[in-house]
């Protein structure tokens, strides 16, 4: 790196070509891919110069999906001539109906490299069809994992989970049971002012104009099914783990929460999340009314039916695993079970947690799942059952009754 920097325009130009004459001499006594692939590497640097040549290469290497990129970049070299920057795309309507074609003929070619339906990605962007870039981009993502997936790598794991619904022990299962990076502080998600702010900003991996491939690790956070949140996680991920809990028993978990928040002095917390004047100051089951008539049950009953609805929307590209924190309680094997095939991982990779110790004035607390029967008072839990869609109590085999 310090001595390219030192090193003057011609000098480097004079070593280019030295190193060109050499690896091509080469290629005409030996047959093979990776001094095909040196040499064409540097043959893009001279541009509009060698463009003869790498043509050559490419239909040597014709049915290698190695080389099926580079295509695209002598398209582009054609286009632009002297002026081609291996990261420029702004084509004339013309040149980019034309591009789009190449690329989507060569996807027909090698259906399984992920890099070209990156490219196709970010030719559409540039044309301004977000849609089918996204799309585009998405199936890329299904590709990169296939590959990690057949090297016995996990890929990008992401979790997205409704608040008081078992989040942090989940997060810590998945994290330590498979031992994964966190990638929570790179993809990182913002929760303030949950839920109308609450949101993951598109990443500095998505203002790169070159492709940078999909990572292991664990991704998480509360995020709403908004457009930006969805948008977003189509471009980090093609399968994505949604998690909440009978509202019922994390309105009370909540309500919990909200005094921990208290105790500790949290004061964005307490200042973002909404509360009543006074709120602290008043009884237990004022405080849940509250949360009943005026925030957190609404926000929950909403933020479920928008992931819910979400498997039916045809803007969202990515797989979706649902499940519920009855089941985790229920049966913790199967539950992670499911993440396990969801992603395509082997059992093996995963060591099972132990069930958490809760305690009173933490961020834990119980884990019950039926709290609320004797905490909440008749006339409360016939005001949630009342905002509760009738198909969630059949379906998640949430009791109804006190």
């Amino acid at each position: 790196m310090i001595l390219n920097k030192l090193l003057s325009k011609n000098t480097k130009l004079r070593i280019r070509t030295l190193l060109f004459y050499i690896l091509y001499i080469i290629s005409k006594f030996i047959s093979n891919k990776h001094i095909d692939l040196k040499l064409i590497k540097l043959l893009i640097k001279f541009k509009n110069q060698k463009k003869n040549i790498i043509k050559k290469i490419l239909d040597k290497n014709k049915d290698m999906p190695e080389f099926a990129i580079y295509n695209e970049i002598l398209e582009r070299i054609e286009i632009f001539g002297d002026d081609y920057k291996d990261s420029r795309i702004d084509f004339d309507k013309n040149h980019y109906d034309k591009m789009i074609n190449l690329i989507k003929n060569l996807t027909i070619q090698f259906p399984k490299e992920p890099n070209l339906f990156d490219r196709l990605s970010r030719t559409y962007i540039a044309k301004g069809d977000k849609i089918n870039a996204k799309k585009t981009y998405n199936h890329s993502l299904k590709l990169q994992r296939e590959k990690l997936n057949y090297n016995h790598q996990p890929g990008l794991i992401v979790f997205i989970s409704m608040p008081r619904s078992g989040t942090g022990f989940v997060s810590n299962a998945i994290l330590n049971g498979m031992k994964l990076n966190d990638l929570r502080n790179e993809y990182k998600f913002s929760d303030a002012w949950f839920p109308e702010k609450a949101i993951f900003p598109f990443d500095a991996h998505l203002s790169s104009p070159y492709f940078l491939p999909m990572k292991n690790g664990f991704v998480s956070g509360h995020a709403p099914a908004s457009f930006e949140n969805l948008s977003f996680l189509d471009h980090l991920t093609d399968k994505t783990v949604v998690n909440f809990r009978d509202p019922r028993q994390s309105l009370i978990s909540w309500v919990h929460y909200m005094k921990y928040l208290q105790y500790t002095g949290n004061y964005s917390a307490i200042f973002e999340y909404k509360i009543d004047d006074n709120y602290f100051m008043r009884s237990f089951e004022y405080q849940i009314d509250w949360q009943i008539d005026n925030f957190f049950l609404k926000t929950n009953i909403n933020w479920i039916k928008n992931w819910l609805e979400v498997k039916n929307n045809n803007y969202f590209d990515g797989e979706i695993l649902y499940l519920n924190y009855e089941l985790l309680v229920e049966n913790m094997n199967n539950y992670f079970s499911k993440i396990l095939d969801f992603y395509n991982l082997d059992k093996s990779i995963f060591k099972m947690p132990k069930k958490p110790k809760f305690n009173k004035k933490s961020h834990l607390r119980k884990g019950d799942t039926n709290e609320w029967k004797q905490v909440l008072t008749k006339k409360q839990i016939s005001k949630i059952n009342n905002c509760i869609p009738e198909s969630w109590f059949r379906e998640y085999k949430w009791d109804k009754n006190v």
